[in-house]
């Protein structure tokens, strides 16, 4: 799943996804919460 910035967020949130724009972790972190992306933008870009 890829997290997108579209809308507004206002609770603090834990997030874990593949993959996430710039805008959607800066959100996120703005209302005080975090994202983890288990997916390296490098390798995800080799194997496909």
């Amino acid at each position: 799943m890829r997290l997108l910035a579209k809308g507004e967020i206002k609770a603090k949130v834990a997030v874990t996804v593949s993959g996430a724009s710039a805008a959607a972790v800066e959100a996120v972190q703005k209302a005080g919460g975090s994202v983890t992306v288990t997916v390296v933008r490098e390798a995800a870009a080799a194997e496909g």
